[in-house]
């Protein structure tokens, strides 16, 4: 007696979801919080990208797509160091940065792996990194992105702005001032990831300016705003009081 399914062929599968049954689950969610996705894992992400822009658009941006890339491929690899040297998780390349740390080096210069050569250790090979694969989207539907007439993401003039100033505010000027210094060089110390330990995605202050702007992104006033906000705000009351810090 035959019993496999007669619908689809037998085959060998590797992914977890051949059928494609999580598709109706996505879309569901992605319905009920839109901006919110099951690989949107930190909070600080929102803001860290929207600093990342409007840093290297202050700092003699090139029009240049690739040069945008380099710039934005640096900063998550460092904030992947950074990640892998608080020990935390839910950030795109920690695999790497632990394998790097672990070859205990003064210096950790990480152009090539930044790069978009296939043939050095990556950070991580999407092109965009896990801003083009998992945030993009997500924050140009909350408002925080968009393009600019060059094709270039940015973040926008308003929500974008604030969120950068919010982020930068929290981790203080001495900080940025060498997060923006390491991105440029590509390179970082063990001293220096010590330093930049409060950018790290848990350390949101509980009650600050940052913390309550993504409390307003999340739980948006369900009476006013956009209709993507007001079904965040809806879908988000029975978690309302969730600890961003994770």
């Amino acid at each position: 007696m035959d019993l496999l399914p007669q619908w689809t062929e037998k085959a060998e599968k590797r992914g977890l979801d051949p059928l494609g049954i999580q598709n109706s689950g996505v879309l569901l969610y992605q319905a009920l919080l839109p901006g919110i996705s099951n690989v949107t894992l930190r909070m600080r992400y929102y803001c860290y990208y929207c600093w990342v822009s409007e840093t290297y658009a202050r700092s003699g941006a090139s029009d240049d797509f690739e040069a945008w890339r380099t710039w934005l491929r640096r900063a998550e690899a460092l904030y992947a160091l950074v990640a892998a040297y608080a020990e935390e998780t839910g950030v795109g390349g920690t695999e790497w940065a632990n394998g790097r740390l672990a070859a205990d080096e003064k210096v950790i210069d990480f152009d090539a792996a930044a790069s978009t050569d296939r043939s050095q250790k990556l950070y991580l090979r999407q092109a965009l990194g896990v801003f083009g694969g998992a945030y993009f989207s997500q924050m140009e539907e909350m408002g925080l992105f968009t393009y600019n007439k060059h094709g270039i993401q940015v973040a926008t003039r308003e929500l974008g702005k604030r969120a950068a100033v919010l982020f930068a505010n929290a981790i203080g000027p001495d900080v940025a001032k060498l997060l923006k210094k390491r991105i440029a060089d590509a390179s970082v110390s063990v001293r220096d990831l010590e330093r930049l330990i409060g950018i790290a995605p848990s350390e949101i202050e509980e009650g600050s300016a940052e913390c309550e702007f993504y409390e307003m992104l999340l739980f948006a006033d369900a009476d006013a705003g956009s209709e993507n906000a007001r079904s965040r705000s809806v879908s988000a009351v029975s978690t309302n009081g969730t600890d961003l810090r994770l």
